[in-house]
Formats: structure tokens, sequence, C-alpha cells
């Protein structure tokens, strides 16, 4: 709760003024600047916005682990249509397709289901080719835990695996756990703007829910991710 505290206020507030005084300087101003003061407004703005990005991720992080956790008996189709509204602009914006199975109803904790859902679907449209219209799939069965000994908790027998398959860039199979490693980018920050939180928030979210999550790919061929939740 502390480090909440510290993120939402003390960390946002000196970011807030630097943010509102770099707006201050008018065109105006900006005229009778020299080339390289302008241009070193512009990457004031543009750091600052990305601190300020890098919060938001860790507020929501942070939130992931300590806030309360209800379950509750919950529509995942519904969650995951909440989701793909809150992505419709980039949706739109890559003309990308996302074709859906049946999702079960599950005791979850929604909101964190819902930001698990964007951050995968969100994941996918931001690594898609270039050129290349991304398709999703997403596809959910239910499998005995007793076929994945070494992955899932035996003592629950029946899990939901729901898996996120894409069509996008993909990556070096050998990064598959790494990927979920706080901070961990596999891109630069210039190519492809984030803060490497994303996954690592996706991991926390399913191990509240005693699940488990995996990713496997293949350099521009796409990725797969899976996720098992208790039945």
């Amino acid at each position: 709760a502390s480090f909440n505290h510290v993120a939402s206020h003390d960390l946002q507030e000196p970011l807030r003024k630097i943010q509102t005084f770099v707006s201050r300087i008018s065109d105006a101003d900006k005229e009778v600047m020299s080339q390289s003061a302008r241009d070193y407004i512009s990457k004031i703005q543009i750091s600052a916005k990305r601190m300020r990005v890098l919060i938001d991720d860790l507020l929501l992080f942070s939130r992931t682990n300590t806030t309360k956790k209800e379950f509750i008996k919950s529509n995942l189709n519904e969650l995951l249509e909440n989701a793909k509204g809150e992505l419709t602009e980039v949706i739109d914006e890559k003309k990308a397709t996302i074709t859906t199975s049946k999702l079960p109803k599950l005791a979850v904790i929604p909101y964190q289901i819902e930001q698990l859902f964007i951050n995968l679907i969100g994941n996918s449209l931001k690594y898609s080719q270039p050129d290349i219209a991304p398709e999703i799939t997403i596809e959910s069965h239910k499998v005995n835990s007793s076929d994945y000994p070494d992955l899932l908790d035996q003592n629950v027998k029946k899990f939901h695996k729901i898996t996120f398959t894409d069509n996008g860039m993909g990556f070096d199979p050998q990064f598959k756990e790494t990927i979920f490693v706080l901070f961990q980018r596999l891109h630069s920050k210039t190519d492809y703007p984030g803060t490497g939180i994303g996954l690592a928030i996706c991991k926390k979210i399913v191990d509240n829910h005693k699940g488990h999550i995996i990713a496997d790919s293949t350099p521009n061929q796409g990725s797969v991710f899976i996720i098992f939740l208790p039945d």
C-alpha cells in the first residue's frame, strides 16, 4: 500500500509539474529558440510521457500483488468483449481480426482477467508484422491436469486451457520463460514503446488464480500464449 501511495502521488507530482511547465512553452517561445533547444524540449516531453506509462504500469503490477482478491463467477466471454472494447482503436487501425471460440464461466477476479486479456491481445497487436493485418485466434478447451503433470497442480483435476495464437513477428523461443520477468524487453523501446511490465502482470494475474501461463514462438511466424485456469 505504501508503494501504491508513492507511485500514485509522490512520483506523479513532480512528473505532472515537468509536463505542465514544458506545455507552457508556447509556439511563440519556440520560434525564438534554436533548433537544438526545440529538440531538447521534444525529448523532455517524450521522456516524461514514457515515465508516466512506467509509473502507471508499476502501479498496475503492484495492485495486482496487493489488492483484495475477490473471486466472482464470471462469463469470460463478457470480460473478453470488455478487453476488446478497450483496444478498439488499435484493432481498427491495424485492421486486426480476432476469432474466438466460446470461453467458460469461472470464479475469477474479473478486473484482473480483463487486464490479462487486454495485455495479451495488446501484445499481439503491438508486435504484428509490418504490412500484415494481425490475426488473433482465442480458443478454449477443458483438460485434465494429469495430462500436464510437470505443469499443473495435480490436486486440481480439471483446468481450462485458453490459447492465444497470432501471426505476428514472434520471438526467439529461448526467451519463452524470461519474457514473463519484470522489465524484460526483447525489442528496443524506440522500435516498440513499452515498459516490459505487461507480461509480468499477466503471469502475476494467472498466479493469483492458481493457474499457469506459458509461451512459445517461431520468429516471423507468430506466437502462442497458453493460460491454464482451474475449473
